[in-house]
């Protein structure tokens, strides 16, 4: 499963800034790949769980899709990512859909 995504956070040593990218999920884990940042992965054993979150701004919808997980020096972070599609229920849709497969994967 890949889609297309804002990135918004949650890469170690990376600032917490929107830039454009790729998240691809595999059985091994999710690779992370953003523009102007190194290719990011995170394997599937170090994977909490995933959400969405709706951030309601005004008149405004956001939905972003979190990934909690522990980095190579084991400290928790969360990954924030917004999947780009038209119109925030189709946001809503793909973004349920990918808390579905990781948590497919994490009950194998």
């Amino acid at each position: 499963m890949k889609n297309k995504v804002i990135y918004y956070s949650g890469i170690p040593g990376y600032p917490a800034k929107q830039r454009p990218g790729k998240l691809v999920l595999a059985k091994e884990g999710i690779e992370c790949k953003v523009r102007g940042f190194p290719l990011y992965n995170i394997p599937l054993s170090r994977i909490f769980k995933a959400s969405v979150i709706k951030d309601y701004i005004h008149t405004w919808i956001k939905v972003f899709l979190t990934i909690d997980y522990q980095d190579e020096n084991n400290v928790s972070q969360i990954l924030k990512v917004r999947i780009r599609a038209f119109g925030w229920p189709k946001v809503l849709k793909i973004s349920q859909k990918w808390v579905e497969e990781i948590d497919k994967l994490l009950k194998k």
